[in-house]
């Protein structure tokens, strides 16, 4: 097709289909649905028709389960669903433009019978669509497998400005052991508009040996329901070196996973004031187990409007279940010195054997100061931090068996409080140094708390330690 000619849909039809690919097919297409009128807005009651580009579904006439399509250098507009099938298999889409769908640009589904595998969405950009840019979703039954598929080197901006969600999504539903092996890699999204609330980046509910591959994604800030990657109740998977900014909900979410690794990458400005929005969120509703952060960097800077010295880098919360076997590295920089908080004294049961090692910058010592290391109902684990500026030290409070490697604190600010135990057992510290600047070394002393190569502390006072 010549690239400047457009196949026009007819809008004196409440709905149309252009295309039913029924397998061994190549496309290089323009289609303009003329559902929407130029000038009108994707959020706009304006739609005038159900225009559809490419259809595969409901049974074989339609092009269900269809193989081997390959759609490339097409451009789509002013459509309901631009690309729209069930079951496909090896398909294609490349280097392609898609703008103004009043649902998702490409939406893959699969159903009993039709599995969605080995697909490949790759150099395509999207702007103003109604829905994702880009979903797979289980349409009925438990059977189907979504497999083996991958959405690389896209760019996305301002999605789901009628409906909720994420820009590239593989939706809630089904089993982990039905939906696994697939990639997003290399993919950038812009949220701009306020549309809706919860409007986010990438997501992957439900999946098992997936992976979020080098992910730059730029919130709008528009409410506490936007996340800029989510990779929840989900297993054995990893995020590779995201750069993630302005959600305030978190910019990486993982509760109820097993076994997710965030590895790398950068978190700036996200979450809000408080631990249930950190900038990364590990557990909140549901459990975890197994899950790390490998060296991701947080950064909130002074401009930044929604954090606070009550916010949370990274924060696991056991209110809808345990939360066990979690590993943090990270380092943290904020006005306040806000760090990493783990709560085991709610509904869902106390947190075990967390161990985090981190760095905690705060950069206006002038303001309100955060608490850094902040363990609630823990039970095994040790901790070891290097503060630079903060007030506070370690707060680790109705815990049990937990080591602390006194890391180096550093900086003008005296530290009012290095160490409180309160509530809690068998707490070892390692390797205490001597801290002319600390007014409190222990503020509340826990019981069997014992100090090896204890180097004391000069000018500070010690309630109930040896």
């Amino acid at each position: 097709m010549d690239p400047n000619a457009w196949i026009l849909c007819s809008a004196n039809d409440a709905e149309s289909q252009v295309f039913t690919p029924l397998g061994g097919n190549t496309l290089q297409v323009n289609v303009d649905g003329q559902s929407l009128p130029p000038g009108s807005s994707v959020t706009s009651s304006d739609w005038v028709s159900l225009a559809h580009a490419i259809r595969t579904f409901a049974d074989a006439r339609y092009g269900i389960g269809s193989t081997e399509v390959t759609v490339i250098n097409s451009r789509f507009r002013n459509l309901n669903y631009a690309i729209q099938t069930e079951g496909a298999q090896r398909w294609r889409i490349l280097r392609s433009q898609f703008s103004r769908t009043r649902n998702s640009a490409i939406l893959f589904g699969y159903s009993d019978g039709q599995s969605c595998l080995h697909n490949l969405v790759q150099d395509c950009t999207f702007e103003q669509h109604g829905d994702t840019a880009c979903a797979f979703y289980r349409v009925s039954g438990a059977a189907a497998e979504c497999a083996y598929n991958s959405v690389v080197s896209c760019t996305a901006k301002d999605t789901n400005m009628r409906t909720q969600g994420f820009a590239f999504d593989i939706e809630g539903g089904g089993s982990p052991d039905k939906k696994h092996d697939n990639r997003f890699v290399d993919l950038t999204v812009e949220q701009t508009h306020n549309a809706k609330t919860g409007t986010g980046g990438a997501v992957m509910n439900g999946v098992s040996n997936c992976a979020i591959i080098g992910f730059v994604g730029k919130g709008s800030l528009a409410s506490t329901g936007d996340y800029g990657i989510a990779m929840t109740q989900s297993r054995d998977s990893e995020i590779v070196n995201p750069r993630v900014s302005h959600f305030r909900a978190a910019g990486i979410n993982l509760d109820g996973s097993s076994n997710i690794v965030i590895r790398g990458g950068v978190v700036t400005d996200c979450g809000g004031d408080s631990s249930v929005y950190p900038a990364i969120l590990l557990a909140n509703a549901y459990a975890n187990d197994g899950c790390q952060v490998d060296g991701t960097e947080i950064v909130f800077s002074t401009a930044y409007a929604y954090a606070a010295a009550t916010s949370a880098g990274v924060a696991v919360r056991t209110g809808g279940g345990g939360a066990r076997n979690i590993s943090i590295s990270t380092r943290i920089t904020s006005p306040w010195g806000v760090g990493i908080y783990v709560s085991g004294l709610l509904a869902g049961g106390r947190a075990s054997n967390v161990t985090s090692q981190a760095e905690i910058v705060r950069t206006a010592p002038g303001v309100t100061p955060a608490i850094p290391i902040q363990y609630y109902g823990v039970d095994g684990g040790s901790v070891r931090a290097r503060l630079n500026n903060c007030s506070y030290g370690y707060f680790i409070q109705s815990c049990t068996s937990i080591i602390v490697h006194d890391g180096e604190h550093n900086g003008s600010s005296a530290l009012l409080v290095l160490y409180n135990f309160a509530g809690s057992s068998g707490i070892q510290v390692r390797d205490m140094r001597t801290y002319v600047d600390v007014v409190t070394a222990v503020a509340a002393d826990g019981r069997g708390t014992t100090w090896v190569n204890d180097n004391k502390v000069s000018t500070s006072t010690r309630a109930n330690s040896p």
